[in-house]
């Protein structure tokens, strides 16, 4: 795995090892290609099973081979690294509030989403989204234009993207987990009274306010 930006073709990104031997004589024992399955030019996870180096490989590194001078192609990488993956369900659970998009509530039963009661809504801690064509397309009807939640989310928290991968298709694009970290953390929730009164159909609290 190898976090990247920028833009490139993915043969001006290769992952080459090597034994000890090979590696003093300057020569590599192999080499291949990423998959790259994110959104260009943002930061985003590069894969290739590990499963493709030989057990004998002692040494792998990085070549980028960018000769595009184009202002808009560059490359931006990490070290790479082998993750350490949990699942959905350890990291998130089925009691933290999440914030589940339209088009995923149905693949996460598991999981439970943010209440919405009295008019105030609960503070969620995850949000699960689609693949990225899929939030391009969503996140729109969603936001504060809409009057959907991502216009509460987005002024509240920060959201970090969680690196994610679909079991045994780690080559799909199966949507982004974002863990949503509150800006003010010590805020006092709503304090609300509740009771219920009758009213005629003709009383009128006050005038309507117009923005």
């Amino acid at each position: 795995m190898v976090t990247a930006a920028g833009r490139f073709d993915s043969r001006e990104v290769r992952l080459q090892w090597a034994t000890d031997e090979q590696a003093a004589a300057g020569h590599h024992g192999g080499s291949m290609e990423f998959a790259d399955v994110g959104a260009a030019p943002a930061w985003r996870n590069l894969r290739a099973p590990l499963s493709a180096i030989p057990s004998t490989a002692t040494q792998v590194r990085l070549v980028a081979d960018d000769q595009d001078l184009a202002p808009q192609h560059w490359i931006a990488l990490t070290p790479p690294r082998i993750p350490r993956v949990r699942t959905l369900q350890n990291v998130v659970g089925a009691a933290d509030p999440v914030f589940l998009d339209w088009l995923v509530g149905l693949a996460f039963p598991c999981q439970r989403p943010f209440g919405h009661q009295y008019g105030v809504d609960e503070t969620p801690k995850w949000r699960i989204l689609p693949d990225r064509f899929g939030a391009e397309a969503n996140s729109p009807v969603m936001d504060h234009n809409g009057g959907g939640p991502l216009g509460i989310t987005e002024l509240l928290m920060r959201a970090t993207t969680v690196a994610s991968y679909l079991k045994d298709d780690w080559f799909r694009d199966w949507g982004a987990l974002q863990r949503l970290t509150p800006y003010y953390p010590d805020a006092q929730p709503a304090d609300l009274n509740l009771g219920t009164v009758t009213r005629s159909g003709l009383w009128s609290p006050a005038p309507l306010r117009r923005g």
